[in-house]
């Protein structure tokens, strides 16, 4: 995407600059500049940004604790305070060789870095014990479901 964008914005300008066409002005060429300019925006300068802002404003090393219950994660962050999630409310673990992320359902993110597994086949281990986690609390859910269906239809 990145690389279709780059041709979008820089094509017509080499090509104007190199002589390559008559210097005139195309409405090809605009559109072409600006959705490339666009695109370059959105999936590159703003990531990188943002990436940046993260690592500027994010301390090198915070006290955490993360306890894993039945019922979901606990988690102790030092200076932020104390939160209990339920396995319900992830909805994106994402193991890479920099660590492992979680996501959750409102948008919260919390980052457990790759120095704190062995390697990164821990790391995907890890994950894969906490997707099992989060598929058990579904099928309890489902059955506590139809547990009250139960109860309400009788």
């Amino acid at each position: 995407m990145i690389g279709l964008s780059l041709l979008w914005t820089i094509g017509p300008i080499f090509i104007l600059l190199i002589g390559g066409a008559p210097f005139k002005f195309e409405i090809k060429g605009l559109v072409s500049v600006i959705v490339g300019s666009l695109t370059l925006w959105k999936f590159l300068i703003v990531p990188y940004w943002q990436r940046r802002k993260i690592i500027r404003e994010s301390l090198d090393q915070q006290p955490l604790v993360l306890k894993f219950l039945d019922e979901g994660i606990k988690i102790e962050a030092e200076g932020v305070g104390n939160f209990t999630r339920t396995w319900g409310e992830i909805s994106l673990l994402n193991p890479s060789s920099k660590g492992l992320l979680f996501v959750f359902t409102d948008g919260i993110v919390n980052w457990i870095p790759a120095r704190m597994f062995v390697n990164f086949d821990d790391i995907k281990s890890f994950a894969r014990q906490l997707e099992t986690r989060i598929e058990q609390w579904y099928g309890m859910t489902e059955e506590q479901e139809d547990l009250n269906d139960g109860f309400h239809n009788s």
